[in-house]
């Protein structure tokens, strides 16, 4: 298998893993993890490749740097898309949280309602006995 059907093989399995898991947030984010994990590894493996095998320093530099700007092109997407989700994840992680503290001050806000009415009673009480 040459390196552009691995690359070819890489990618059309972690878009196909992405897109499986769409409907669980938890899933969609560890496939990008995943994805950008094996993107950097083969990112790593060519660089070794590169060093080995060119000796003219100043083409190793160039071929270098070619090598890494394709590499943040091909990551960019997945970066963007993990962003996008870790802000999803987060807004639904906070819902419960705003849901229990909208309880919790209804249920304040009840408590201190049928205190305020158990005292007026009272006073109720206490004036229509006085009086």
């Amino acid at each position: 298998m040459t390196h552009l059907d691995r690359e070819n093989s890489l990618s059309q399995s972690n878009q196909a893993s992405t897109r499986v898991n769409a409907a669980d947030p938890r899933s969609l984010l560890q496939s990008l993890v995943t994805t950008l994990a094996n993107l950097d590894f083969a990112y790593d493996e060519e660089r070794r490749t590169v060093g080995r095998s060119i000796a003219d320093a100043n083409i190793r530099s160039l071929v270098l740097e070619r090598l890494k700007r394709r590499h943040w092109e091909k990551r960019d997407p997945y970066v963007r898309q993990l962003a996008v989700l870790r802000g999803r994840i987060r807004a639904n992680a906070q819902e419960p949280l705003q849901e229990t503290l909208q309880e919790s001050l209804q249920a304040t806000r009840q408590a201190a309602l049928q205190e305020t009415l158990q005292e007026t009673l009272q006073e109720t009480l206490q004036e229509t006995l006085a009086g």
